[in-house]
């Protein structure tokens, strides 16, 4: 486990997975913490990688398999720290992949860079996945940009398209996600009252049943660069 810290911001790093299992800001839970909930993996933030959702008619699972890997730690310091997986099997060998976390006062920086070392193309739909926690008094209503969502009806995903940035306000906190092209967000939850994900992606659940757009395709000696911001306030 890695920790990086700025001021009273922290965040702890696992390199299995290269998994955020948690984030806080002034000791309040800003991701709901990394935990097992009914035989699953919940919490923290993690990378979808090379797909947010089905892998459809591909070999690729859920989410791809960017969380399941070990993932080298390249280089850190006291607030952000680099990692790095090179695929070396499968459909998506010679997939070279870079992650970078950076804390600093209140905010997240995550950024991903892809590169194809392969002879083919390869199809790139990435995201990342946090869990925003929800506190005991939390209202039951997330707003993301003004639009009222009810936690209850998320069990099924819904997408949302923003523009650089989205606003979302849990009542305790509120929260900026900013990002150049991973502005197709996923909102989830299976546990409306811990929890609820806001996830940015490239292209959804690109994966099932479409072909792909020329945003997706990674062409071989190409690096594609993903990164986002989440910036927090918090309730006084």
């Amino acid at each position: 486990m890695h920790k990086i810290i700025f001021n009273k911001s922290e965040a702890v790093i696992d390199d299995e997975g290269a998994f955020i299992n948690s984030y806080k800001i002034d000791e309040c839970n800003i991701f709901f913490p990394r935990q097992q909930i009914d035989n699953s993996s919940r919490g923290g933030c993690h990378v979808c990688l090379p797909n947010f959702g089905p892998g459809g008619d591909t070999d690729q699972a859920q989410h791809g398999y960017g969380r399941k890997e070990n993932w080298q730690v390249d280089s850190a310091s006291s607030n952000k720290i680099k990692l790095s997986h090179i695929q070396k099997e499968g459909s998506y060998n010679g997939l070279i992949s870079n992650i970078r976390y950076e804390i600093n006062e209140d905010s997240l920086e995550m950024g991903l860079s892809c590169e194809n070392r392969s002879s083919k193309e390869l199809r790139i739909t990435p995201g990342f996945h946090p869990y925003f926690n929800l506190e005991s008094n939390f209202s039951g209503v997330v707003l993301v940009d003004g639009k009222e969502f009810l936690a209850t009806d998320l069990a099924g995903t819904k997408f949302y398209q923003a523009g650089r940035e989205l606003l979302a306000d849990f009542g305790d906190k509120k929260v900026r996600i900013r990002s150049e092209n991973l502005r197709h967000y996923a909102l989830w939850t299976a546990h409306a009252d811990k929890y609820v994900c806001i996830e940015p992606t490239l292209a959804g659940n690109a994966f099932s049943g479409r072909n792909p757009s020329n945003e997706e395709i990674l062409k071989p000696g190409e690096v594609k660069y993903y990164n986002v911001k989440i910036s927090v306030e918090l309730s006084k």
